[in-house]
């Protein structure tokens, strides 16, 4: 079994949020194809952002791609390691 999230991407106008799912996201659409919400279970804090309002109307994209713990934990150590860096100066 592959353990890891599904990073998922919000964009809204020249915003682009990011938020951290257990599961699949399952996209929302109206009749007419509108996004109006996505169904996930979320990782709140802990690298994740918590959702809160979204004005699903404006939303122009959403995309998401899973990605593996390992992989995860690697990319996280090196961003620590150069803000380390950054603060020692070397």
């Amino acid at each position: 079994m592959t353990v890891g999230v599904y990073k998922v991407r919000v964009v809204i106008g020249a915003a682009l949020l990011h938020f951290l799912s257990r599961t699949e996201p399952n996209l929302q659409v109206d009749a007419d194809g509108r996004p109006i919400g996505i169904v996930a279970d979320l990782v709140h804090g802990d690298g994740g952002d918590t959702l809160g309002y979204i004005d699903w109307s404006r939303v122009t994209a959403v995309t998401w791609r899973f990605a593996r713990a390992e992989s995860a934990a690697r990319k996280l150590e090196g961003k620590v390691r150069a803000l380390a860096a950054d603060v020692d100066g070397s």
